[in-house]
């Protein structure tokens, strides 16, 4: 070093020296002061006057010409080479390792790199004829040859670099798995022997159809002889002992399959183009996608290291899931551009000792298997940067109280991390308002666009690469109700219409009560002049029907009946004239003259029809009142209309009971029915109304107006189980008056 500008110390005991135009080196402090220096050399031609380590661990430089550099400190670990470095092409699309520690990387340009060491042993150029023959993959067989798949042939490399083709229809990939070599293409898979491939030459080599079917990749499950083959529709499953061939039910697993791979559990392992990469274990599917935290929901490629971490490689850098992570909760590690890869775009992982081999569109990457036990993900602080209150900028501070027109709130956050840069997640709530659960985003900012008045918690968390969430941060927040919504409001509301309603009470509250009063007692004549009325009304229609079942004993010269009819009738009389003059009387008189009454019908019809009164024995007939002769126009009608035209003979019962505060009373007949009645007076040339029922709706509608909807009449028509009617239902119910 001819001119140094600066020197530091950094964390990890390493000495950083600088010199004028070239660059900046890095010795390991103890292999310096024993005289076997390691050096690495950064930042070439460059003219490094400072240099300093920051709390991560990355060292930063500041350069005359070249502005502020930085170095992430995961980098450390990671070691990349391309095109520049000796590589045949700079996109790497897959990796073979022999086990005499050789490593072959494919390039799209048709060459494949040779490496051993770390270092770059030798170029191969695949095909001179064909330089589009842009290769797939790569197989290392036992006896050091390679395999190599390319667009349209499949090439054999020995260990002196010569090449051998074998023409098979266009393969779309190779695979050596448990002793046979596995090739599928756009119609079929088929399997070959290792032995045949090893002894024998290349053109002779045959090969068993395993399935006819688009084959992308496979995975040989032997212990179920079952192979896995992905295609651009799914993933589909050959049975090798039945020749079944199905599509897996998942729906999860009908789009284009990159990769699959099988672990010493029995696991199956699937990348997908757009649902990460699924699980199947047995009878249980897992789903590993940015739900979850992979960095890309396209997965091309899985790698199962020795120690049993799974390696998958998207279009955003490679993801890491630990052995014996539960799958149902994993946590995901994830490494790319920022933490030193040449490129997120990967298209090739290889477990090649202590270390994973990753291919990109940008070069080859070395990384250790302890990579993420080394570097740890680092606990996020978020910060609130910003607040803006109903559009204004307002300083950040812990609490908060606002009016109620300041309802819209902005809030902007960040949290600094130099790897992660937009790869930081946020999740944040405001406890108190809706269910106060956590909400993930990507962005740095939200907005609250009307909060109702309350008290709330604004708070927020940040994380990075599959690290946990850190400490929250955040804000008190008191919203004040409008004035016409607090307690003062409403207590003045309460006063005031206490007062105002006082005062008119004292002004009119006794005209009031003077009009209802007269307004009640005239109501009440009212309707007590209308019940006297229809009474009035009553009597005559029952003597008028009475006469003529009296004529009707004369006029057919049956004077006996006539006699007993009289002397029944006059004992009716006698009670209707003596009932009539009172409002009520007790149940007890009204059912003599109910008795009385079907001793008279009974007596007129001939035996016609029976009849039955009956009273529950808890009813007390003494002290109960009922208004008179409002029973007896239904028994009437059940005689005159139900059991007078039956051609056998009827019969009528009469049942008195109490429920409650009701008093109810049921008149039921075995007669026609209302329906065979109506026929019967429709057919007669001038139909005779029923004056009695219609007096007695009058008597009910008054009777509600004073019991105050208490009163009601109910009835129903009794039909058999073939539908023929078997009578009718009369169920009269009254509030109980006490005697």
């Amino acid at each position: 070093i001819d001119r140094i500008l600066a020197i530091y110390l950094d964390s990890k005991d390493m000495v950083w020296l600088s010199s004028a135009g070239q660059g900046v080196y890095r010795y390991q402090i103890a292999d310096l002061l024993a005289g076997k220096p390691t050096v690495e050399h950064y930042l070439d031609e460059e003219e490094v006057n400072g240099i300093v380590e920051d709390l991560e661990g990355n060292m930063w430089f500041s350069t005359l010409r070249g502005g502020l550099c930085m170095k992430p400190a995961a980098s450390f670990l990671i070691q990349y080479a391309d095109q520049t470095s000796g590589l045949a092409g700079q996109s790497v699309e897959d990796i073979a390792i022999q086990q005499d520690g050789r490593i072959f990387l494919a390039h799209q340009n048709n060459r494949i790199t040779q490496m051993k060491g770390g270092l770059v042993e030798k170029e191969i150029v695949v095909s001179k004829t064909c330089r589009t023959c842009g290769i797939r993959s790569l197989s290392a067989l036992p006896n050091g040859n390679l395999l190599v798949c390319a667009n349209k042939h499949i090439y054999m490399l020995n260990e002196s670099g010569k090449v051998k083709s074998w023409v098979k229809e266009s393969p779309k990939f190779i695979r050596l798995q448990d002793g046979d070599l596995w090739i599928g293409n756009y119609s079929s898979l088929q399997r070959v022997s290792l032995s045949a491939i090893e002894h024998t030459e290349m053109q002779k080599i045959g090969g068993e159809l395993v399935a006819e079917i688009r084959s992308y990749i496979s995975w040989f499950d032997r212990d179920k002889q079952r192979v896995y083959v992905g295609s651009n529709d799914g993933l589909w499953l050959v049975d090798l002992e039945s020749g079944e061939i199905h599509r897996h039910a998942n729906k999860l697993l009908w789009g284009k399959i990159f990769a699959i791979e099988g672990d010493e559990k029995g696991r199956i392992w699937v990348a997908t183009d757009g649902a990460g990469v699924v699980v199947l274990d047995r009878d249980k599917c897992y789903q590993m996608g940015k739900k979850e935290g992979l960095n890309s929901n396209i997965c091309r490629r899985i790698c199962l290291d020795k120690n049993g971490g799974v390696w998958m490689g998207t279009q955003s850098g490679v993801n890491y899931l630990a052995p014996e992570m539960d799958l149902s909760q994993p946590v995901i590690r994830s490494v790319g551009e920022n933490e030193g890869l040449p490129s997120n775009e990967i298209r090739a992982l290889a477990a090649y000792e202590n270390e994973m081999l990753i291919g990109t569109t940008d070069g080859l990457a070395r990384m250790p298997l302890d990579y993420f036990e080394r570097v740890k993900a680092p606990r996020l602080q978020a910060e609130i940067t910003a607040l803006k209150i109903a559009g204004r900028d307002t300083a950040i501070f812990s609490v908060y109280e606002l009016g109620h027109a300041q309802s819209e709130i902005e809030i902007q956050f960040t949290a600094l991390h130099l790897q992660a840069r937009g790869k930081v997640d946020f999740r944040y709530r405001m406890v108190g308002l809706g269910d106060g659960n956590w909400t993930e985003t990507g962005e740095r900012m939200v907005q609250y666009r009307s909060v109702p008045p309350g008290n709330y918690y604004f708070e927020v968390q940040a994380k990075v690469n599959g690290a946990s969430w850190g400490l929250p941060t955040g804000f008190s927040l008191r919203i004040a109700p409008p004035f016409t919504q607090t307690a003062w409001f409403w207590s003045l509301c309460v006063l005031g219409s206490l007062l105002l309603a006082t005062a008119l009470a004292a002004g009119r509250g006794r005209q009031v009560r003077r009009r209802e009063q007269q307004k009640n007692v005239l109501q009440k004549q009212i309707n007590d002049l209308k019940l006297k009325a229809l009474r009035a009304q009553m009597n005559p229609h029952f003597i008028f029907n009475s006469l003529a079942a009296i004529q009707h004993f004369i006029t057919s010269h049956n004077d006996q009946a006539a006699h007993k009819y009289l002397s029944t009738f006059s004992r009716l009389i006698r009670l209707v004239l003596e009932n009539s003059r009172l409002e009520l009387i007790s149940l007890k008189e009204e059912e003599k003259v109910l008795r009385l009454y079907l001793e008279l019908e009974h007596l007129r019809f001939r035996d016609r029809f029976s009849y039955e009164i009956m009273m529950d024995k808890s009813l007390n007939p003494n002290q109960i009142q009922v208004p008179p002769m409002l029973i007896q126009p239904f028994i009437e009608n059940a005689v005159r209309h139900g059991l007078r035209h039956k051609s056998e003979p009827g019969k009528l019962w009469v049942h008195f009971s109490q429920h409650g505060s009701q008093f109810c009373c049921e008149v039921k007949d075995n007669g026609i029915g209302r329906e065979a009645s109506a026929r019967i007076q429709q057919g007669r040339f001038r139909p005779a109304p029923s004056r009695g029922m219609e007096i007695t709706g009058q008597r009910i509608d008054s009777l509600l107006n004073l019991s105050q909807g208490a009163a009601k009449i109910e009835i129903e028509d009794l039909i058999g189980p073939e539908g023929q009617a078997q009578g009718t239902l009369v169920r009269i119910l009254l509030p109980v008056i006490p005697k």
